[in-house]
C-alpha cells in the first residue's frame, strides 16, 4: 500500500490538490480484508496520476480472523500457505451470507445490493461468516 500512498502524496505535493474517496464491502466483517485504492488526477485525466489497485490486508507471519479481527504469529511459509488455500474470486451474496464461483447461476441472480466480491482463499470467506453455494461447491 505504501508505494501507491506515496504516489499521492508526491502529486499532492506538486499539485496542491486531491481527492479521495472510501470503498466499504458489504461483507460483514470486523476486520478489513485489503483496500482498494484508485486516484485519477482531474485536471489532465489521468495524464499525473492514475491507478486503481487492491492492497490484501496481508503480513508474512501474521495471521488474520477478518470475522472476529483476531491476529496471531503464524510460522506458516508461503508455500505452505499456498498449499492450504489458492487465492481466487468470489461472489458473496450479503443476504444469504453464501458465496459462489463467478460463474454460478445462483450468483447472476444476486440483487445488485446484496452482491459483493471477494478476492482470497476459500478459507477466508468462510472465516467471514460466509458458506459455500451447494450448487457451485466453491
Amino acid at each position: 500500500m505504501l508505494p501507491f500512498e506515496n504516489m499521492v502524496a508526491d502529486y499532492i505535493k506538486e499539485t496542491g490538490s486531491c481527492t479521495v474517496s472510501r470503498l466499504f464491502s458489504k461483507a460483514i466483517t470486523l476486520f478489513a480484508s485489503g483496500v482498494q485504492m484508485e486516484a485519477v488526477s482531474v485536471e489532465d485525466k489521468g495524464d499525473g496520476i492514475m491507478f486503481n489497485a487492491y492492497c490484501y490486508n496481508v503480513q508474512p507471519g501474521v495471521g488474520i480472523d477478518y470475522a472476529t479481527g483476531d491476529s496471531w504469529l503464524d510460522e506458516t511459509t508461503q508455500e505452505e500457505a499456498d498449499v492450504v488455500g489458492e487465492v481466487e474470486e468470489y461472489v458473496l451474496s450479503t443476504n444469504s451470507m453464501k458465496f459462489h464461483k463467478p460463474t454460478c447461476s445462483s450468483a447472476k441472480q444476486i440483487k445488485a445490493g446484496n452482491r459483493d466480491e471477494f478476492t482470497g482463499t476459500r478459507q477466508q470467506v468462510i472465516d467471514m461468516g460466509y458458506d459455500p453455494c451447494k450448487r457451485c461447491n466453491p
